[in-house]
């Protein structure tokens, strides 16, 4: 094949399977996207959905905003990179993993004791029903955000899925909030925290074999 048939071939080949300009991607990304918080709402309120119990109204609102303040900081730190390709350095990555769920973990704590009662130990609510709702509402926009950068990321694509995951669990805990009643640390670390962590597990995993860009220099 001589130079001339090869970029024959080659062109009608871009012409057959063009690229997706920006705007059908970004089009694709918000439906994507939308479906799948959409899958996770459906499965909030088939778990029961809003349970204030006998919460106070400041308390539930003073838990929710913090935690929402808390993802929205986790998506921008960790997942938002403007116009750079790259992502952020590991100890970045790093601090974005464990910082978030404690710092949950810490406001949760810290609003509840505020108000008398509300951190009561519950033996028969040990946490295992929150773990099992918070992946099942986090795992479904946790795989279609890895799916939607798949083979982009020349750098640390492990770190990157493992600040995905978080960011997402960071998300389900906002949710959670309006469902579970209770606040005692030791079902807040089984119920809520781990959880949170089992979805930046599971990113990572997710980011390595998904999102590393082939001949990169991943790690």
């Amino acid at each position: 094949m001589n130079a001339e048939e090869l970029r024959t071939r080659t062109i009608a080949a871009v012409t057959t399977c063009p690229s997706r300009t920006h705007r059908a991607f970004r089009a694709r990304t918000i439906l994507l996207m939308t479906s799948s918080v959409a899958a996770s709402l459906v499965i909030f309120f088939l778990a029961g959905g809003l349970r204030a119990a006998q919460r106070p109204e400041s308390l539930v609102a003073g838990t929710l905003g913090g935690g929402l303040a808390i993802a929205v900081l986790s998506v921008f730190a960790g997942i938002y990179r403007g116009r750079s390709m790259l992502p952020r350095p590991g100890w970045q990555l790093v601090l974005i993993v464990t910082l978030v769920p404690a710092a949950l973990f810490t406001w949760k704590i810290a609003w509840s004791a505020r108000y008398p009662g509300m951190m009561v130990d519950w033996p028969e609510r040990p946490g295992l029903r929150c773990l099992v709702l918070t992946v099942a509402m986090g795992i479904i926009p946790l795989v279609t955000l890895v799916s939607l950068c798949r083979n982009s990321e020349p750098l640390r694509p492990g770190l990157v899925g493992a600040a995905m995951g978080v960011a997402v669990g960071a998300g389900a805990w906002v949710f959670l909030e309006l469902w579970c009643p209770v606040a005692y640390p030791h079902h807040l670390l089984i119920g809520h925290v781990a959880p949170a962590l089992a979805l930046a597990m599971i990113g990572a995993v997710l980011g390595r074999s998904m999102m590393m860009m082939k001949n990169s220099l991943a790690r």
